[in-house]
């Protein structure tokens, strides 16, 4: 609901823009989820890692070379 008292105006250069923001807006909420995504992905990975890690120095310790 718009006040009567207020004034809007839209340029017309910014309504030939609008599918453009739309996209770009679209593109951005990709790009975060991806971003989270892999953020996810290397947490994921880097407890693994050290998982393995501590399971060979195990083996290590138990069958030495």
């Amino acid at each position: 609901m718009i006040d009567p008292g207020v004034s809007l105006s839209i340029d017309f250069a910014e309504l030939e823009r609008l599918p453009r923001y739309r996209q770009l807006y679209h593109l951005y909420s990709k790009q975060t989820d991806l971003i989270e995504q892999l953020l996810i992905e290397r947490d994921y990975f880097k407890a693994q890692c050290h998982k393995q890690a501590r399971f060979g120095m195990v083996l290590n310790s138990l069958f030495p070379d």
